[in-house]
């Protein structure tokens, strides 16, 4: 409950899981790219581009360093140990996808919970401080048990909860 009011709701929290995989995803295929499809000589200028005209400029820039893009696949594709770190980069990406997808409908019950039980519409939930979810939570637990050890639940017993996880 926490963690959804510090993430501002479903939307943010589906927007950020996303947006995680993503970022994960360009970091791979921009470290791939980098590591097959530049000619780091060239770049550096450690040996001369192949050009039969005469430069217009004298400094080297990326894409006068870029290889071709059969040269680049012929590149990877002999990489034994670049291709092992793809295949377990994406089983990596595939098991966050899979806790993004489960905590997901997690964030989704907490966000019915909010609406329901507590009355606070997703729209809303930013207008409300922590403050104030709790003071509903512990109206809530006077109105009906959440807890079942203890009839009355304290804001410091709120704070323990969340501090366990």
């Amino acid at each position: 409950i926490y963690q959804f009011h510090q993430r501002n709701g479903f939307a943010c929290v589906l927007l950020s899981d996303a947006l995680e995989l993503v970022q994960f995803l360009f970091v791979v295929a921009f470290s791939t790219f980098l590591l097959c499809c530049v000619d780091y000589d060239v770049l550096f200028a450690t040996r001369p581009l192949n050009h039969s005209h005469v430069p217009e400029r004298a400094k080297v820039t990326l894409p006068d360093a870029m290889l071709p893009a059969p040269q680049c696949a012929r590149r990877l594709r002999g990489s034994g140990w670049l291709l092992f770190l793809l295949v377990l980069a994406g089983a990596v990406w595939l098991c966050r996808l899979v806790t993004a997808l489960r905590r997901l409908v997690g964030y989704w019950e907490i966000r019915s919970f909010y609406i329901r039980a507590l009355g606070i519409p997703a729209e809303e939930l930013c207008n409300h401080s922590w403050q104030s979810v709790q003071a509903r939570l512990l109206a809530l637990q006077r109105r009906q048990p959440l807890c079942v050890p203890r009839r009355e639940l304290t804001e410091l017993d709120i704070h323990h909860r969340i501090l366990r996880f």
